[in-house]
């Protein structure tokens, strides 16, 4: 299987390549997982995959600092055996800006929201019952993200070997997304001292915000993981590192916990 994909740039790493053709492009040949090439800027180069299989495979980009080079390294796609449930509808409301994503769709939506491609992003306003129609065949290679933002969500269609970079630029911005594999992090100089927060929701998302509800951030994953810890029959069943456990204090006027 050859799958092709040019870069303007030059190459260090000799083992994985070939000599340059008449255009100047040269090969890449990947060959298994782990493997990796090292590129400059100024050459075309296009792939051909070999012993590494495409389908189970991404290819992750790793910046090298003081440098005008970046590594290439192919690694496996993560979670291939999970299967994730995409949303069929959604419902924000917005006072609480708490979101409500559905499986089904509402039968009477105030709008509709088309859906192409991988990577297409469209935004869902605050207070308004929204239905999602795909044009893909296959929905088990996609998954959605969401982020919040001063008039609601905005949603973006990913597929479901790419992993998302999410990039926090300020305190109490909070992502959705269905797995903390699937996702990278970074973040702004400003915001390098902040908590990042992982929480689960009922319907197997996870909430991921910087900041903590001490400090003003809005989490319904939150109200929601809190009720389930309340119920008896969980509390009874949960198993508990001791090794690792003190009793929870009691918090005073000085201290903030999440």
């Amino acid at each position: 299987m050859k799958i092709s994909i040019f870069f303007i740039v030059g190459l260090i790493a000799a083992v994985a390549i070939c000599s340059a053709q008449p255009d100047g492009t040269r090969f890449i040949f990947w060959d298994s997982v782990g493997q990796r090439v090292t590129i400059t800027y100024g050459e075309r180069y296009e792939f051909l995959w070999r012993g590494a299989d495409p389908d189970n495979c991404i290819i992750r980009y790793i910046p090298i600092p003081s440098a005008e080079k970046y590594v290439l390294e192919v690694t496996a796609a993560p979670i291939t055996n999970k299967i994730v449930k995409i949303a069929r509808a959604i419902y924000t409301e917005r006072d609480s800006k708490k979101s409500l994503v559905k499986d089904v769709e509402w039968t009477e939506p105030d709008t509709m929201l088309y859906w192409h491609y991988a990577g297409q992003k469209q935004c869902v306003p605050f207070g308004k019952k929204v239905n999602f129609s795909f044009a893909m065949p296959d929905l088990q290679k996609y998954y959605m993200t969401y982020e919040l933002n001063a008039e609601g969500y905005c949603v973006q269609l990913t597929g479901i070997y790419e992993v998302k970079s999410l990039h926090f630029t300020a305190r109490c911005q909070k992502f959705i997304v269905p797995d903390p594999s699937y996702v990278s992090i970074t973040y702004d100089e400003s915001v390098k001292r902040e908590q990042i927060v992982w929480t689960p929701l009922m319907n197997g998302n996870w909430e991921v915000r910087i900041g903590t509800v001490a400090q003003g951030c809005i989490s319904d994953a939150l109200d929601q993981l809190e009720a389930l810890q309340n119920q008896s029959e969980y509390a009874k069943n949960l198993k508990v590192d001791k090794s690792n456990y003190s009793p929870r204090r009691t918090k005073n006027k000085n201290e903030k916990f999440q």
